[in-house]
């Protein structure tokens, strides 16, 4: 199963405990690289957010796909398993301080299931990878202080 991994840093002017808890709230993984949308969501039994089902334009084609809590650091890290027809991996945003501000890492990782999708495997990661750094940018200057 051919797999890939971006990750990039930005910075946002956002202090990490502003930017921590804009991480349980779902309009914040419509922003991130690959999400266009949030389907729907779950909470807890304490309401924190623990999954949520989104659709993605990978390759000119729709996709739904499934989002599942997998680590929560408070306030340095969260990482999600990410799960769609023919297209798997994990998405992780970790957090650092920087001065009044905060270094937002995003760590995407792809991975294919299916005779198909390894075809088109070069392609979908090609796209992302050309796009990767700016929507992390976009995506950490989009926290507000």
């Amino acid at each position: 199963m051919p797999s890939q991994t971006f990750r990039h840093s930005a910075h946002s002017a956002a202090p990490q405990a502003s930017v921590w808890a804009s991480l349980d709230e779902v309009e914040t993984w419509e922003r991130i690289p690959g999400v266009d949308s949030v389907v729907s969501s779950e909470r807890d039994e304490a309401g924190a957010l623990k999954s949520f089902s989104f659709q993605a334009m990978v390759g000119g084609r729709p996709y739904l796909g499934r989002a599942t809590l997998l680590e929560s650091t408070e306030p340095e890290r969260v990482s999600w398993r990410i799960e769609s027809p023919d297209l798997g991996g994990s998405v992780a945003v970790g957090l650092a301080p920087d001065g009044a501000g905060t270094t937002v890492t995003v760590e995407l990782t792809v991975t294919v299931d299916g005779f198909l999708a390894s075809m088109f495997f070069p392609m979908i990661t090609g796209a992302l990878g050309r796009g990767f750094p700016e929507a992390v940018e976009e995506f950490a200057a989009s926290f507000q202080p």
